[in-house]
């Protein structure tokens, strides 16, 4: 793997490929937001979110996925992980970090279902 290459590449529960490159990890990621315990926290977010927003910004396309208690340092914060959208079925990861509640602007994409 080279410094730029694939850290994981993980497919969410739409059906759709997400990449985290190396260079998103460790250039902006863990050194902006070191509250994000790992990749593997990014990863099962994306993987196995609570839920999913999407959002347009004129042609830019993105969604960002919550999980509460991703991070270990933080359990009772959700952790938020944004992804940009290169075609309808393949984005990278461009950040993530931990919040108290989710963005309220957007459309619901996605919302795990309950089990009874």
């Amino acid at each position: 793997m080279t410094s730029t290459g694939a850290i994981w590449k993980e497919t969410d529960p739409k059906g759709r490929v997400l990449t985290m490159l190396r260079s998103t990890w460790e250039g902006h990621i863990s050194a902006d937001h070191m509250e994000v315990d790992s990749p593997e926290a990014v990863r099962l977010t994306v993987a196995d979110p609570d839920f999913i927003v999407g959002e347009i910004n004129g042609k830019s396309r993105s969604s960002v996925y919550y999980r509460q208690g991703a991070c270990a340092t933080f359990p009772e914060l959700k952790l938020a992980v944004v992804a940009q959208w290169e075609t309808d079925e393949r984005g990278r990861v461009v950040t993530a970090y931990v919040t108290k509640r989710a963005k309220s602007k957007g459309e619901i994409e996605w919302v795990r279902q309950l089990q009874r």
